[in-house]
Formats: structure tokens, sequence, C-alpha cells
């Protein structure tokens, strides 16, 4: 068996050190296939499929599908505020002696329903998500909930939360809420450090973009 036949099976993840300890139990059997030496890297050197945290997935999960179920609760919130004031902008016009100020008060809370009725069904949320491909989604709650952006449900390898209540992470669960500081004290630097450190970990850890590039950037330093 040659190192390049190992290199192919193994879809070039084999090194070659591995490839002696594997070439060794190959010769040792005269029996064994190749395909059944690939196998035994796989069971030694291959990498585990880490699977996230079910319940926080599950968590996450929820979480987009409540912000996308919200859409429906938006639209008959924006058509009865609308339908509000346009009320009572025909009201004022009717009216011989009216502000103009308070009807053009009244337009411009108009142009501004969307947003802030997005931004309150959002509920202060932020999503991101890591696919198995090391893609990425980062979104909002106010950003699902208007319809601009839509996560994806399948083939999560990491999902994070986090609001103006708690953080928590498909890897290790709460990170921040009342009861837990998974960073230290965030209002030192200490803290901080800590927690961009963590999250630089995690873009390494599930191959990210920035992830691999920084990942080669250490590399080339040492």
């Amino acid at each position: 068996m040659m190192y390049e036949e190992l290199l192919k099976l193994t879809g070039g993840q084999a090194t070659y050190e591995q490839f002696l300890d594997i070439e060794a139990a190959y010769m040792a059997k005269e029996s064994m296939a190749q395909k059944q030496a690939a196998a035994l890297w796989k069971r030694r050197y291959g990498k585990k499929e880490e699977k996230p945290l079910p319940s926080y997935l599950k968590a996450v999960k929820d979480a987009i599908r409540n912000f996308k179920d919200n859409r429906e609760w938006l639209d008959r919130r924006i058509e009865q505020e609308e339908k509000w004031i346009n009320e009572k902008i025909a009201e004022y016009e009717t009216e011989t002696y009216v502000n103009q100020w308070v009807i053009e008060r009244l337009k411009k809370e108009k142009e501004e329903i969307t947003y802030r009725l997005c931004e309150e069904f959002g509920d202060d949320a932020h999503i991101h998500i890591i696919y198995k491909d090391g893609s990425e989604c980062m979104a909002s709650g106010m950003e699902i909930v208007g319809g601009s952006i839509t996560p994806k449900l399948q083939h999560i390898a990491y999902a994070q939360y986090e609001d103006g209540w708690c953080e928590y992470d498909t890897l290790t669960g709460i990170l921040v809420d009342d009861d837990t500081d998974f960073f230290g004290d965030l209002s030192t630097d200490e803290g901080i450090e800590a927690r961009e450190n963590y999250y630089n970990m995690v873009e390494i850890k599930y191959g990210t973009e920035w992830g691999r590039k920084h990942k080669e950037e250490r590399r080339e330093e040492l």
C-alpha cells in the first residue's frame, strides 16, 4: 500500500506518520483490503463529528421559528397603527386651526412604524450560526422578523444566541445570565478579552473563512 493510496482514501487527511502506522497493520494482515486500512485510519485518527448540544440547538431554532411566526403579527400591527394614524391625520386636516407640526409628526411616525415594530418583535436578539461547510449566518431578531434574513435550520455545526437577558451557544451552553458569567467580569479588559478569545477559538474550530485565514496566519507566525 502506497502513501498516495491512503491519502486518496482519506481525502488527503492522513499524515505520513499515520500512514506508517496503518501500513504496519496492513502488511501484518494479508487479508486486509485497502478500504479496510482506510477504515482503520478513520477509527484511529479520523476526526469525530462533534454534535451541537441538543437542548441549546433546539432553543436557537425555536427562537428563529418564533421570530418568523411574528411576521404575521407584525403585519397586523403595522396595518392597525397605520389605520389609526391615517384617521388622526384626516381628523386634524379637517380642523380650521391645527398645529401643522402635529400632522408632520404623525406622518413621520407612520414612516417609522415598520422599523419600530420589527425592533419590538425582534426582542433585541442576535443569532450567529456556523454551518458544517464553514459558511455563516448572522442575523438579529429584528432582521428575521422583518424578513430580510431567514437562517437555514439544517446542517448547523454551531449556533450562538444572545439578547439583553442571556447568552448561550451549542458548544458550552449558558455563557452569561443572572447566575453564570463564563467569561468573567465583562466590564473589565480581562473579561472582554476572554470573550473575544473564546469566539476566535469558535471561528477556528468550526472552520469559518475568518477562522481558516487566522489559523494560517498563526502557523506562519510560528
